[in-house]
């Protein structure tokens, strides 16, 4: 390890002046208040967007994605179950028939 020793003295930045108008269109009073809050009503509907749940059926173990059409086996005895398709990875329930 170094045991040499040496004075630091700090550098003082030089001070920023800004024009008092500049100033002055900076600070608005406006800009104090608090944002108005939503109401509960406003909530809900940016909540509510509908989501249409894609399905598929089908009579044996073998399945369709109703999004690209690829086929997958999803047995039957354990429908309605939520499947996703490894090709494109929607999610769908498959439903019996």
């Amino acid at each position: 390890a170094c045991a040499q020793t040496f004075p630091v003295e700090g550098i003082e930045p030089e001070p920023v002046q800004e024009d008092e108008d500049e100033l002055d269109e900076e600070f608005d009073e406006d800009s104090e208040e608090e944002p108005e809050e939503e109401s509960e009503e406003e909530r809900e509907e940016e909540v509510e967007v509908e989501v249409k749940e894609l399905t598929s059926a089908s009579s044996d173990d073998v399945i369709r994605c109703p999004d690209c059409d690829q086929k997958l086996k999803v047995p039957y005895d354990r429908r309605p179950v939520r499947a996703r398709c490894p090709s494109c990875k929607a999610e769908f329930r498959a439903l019996k028939e």
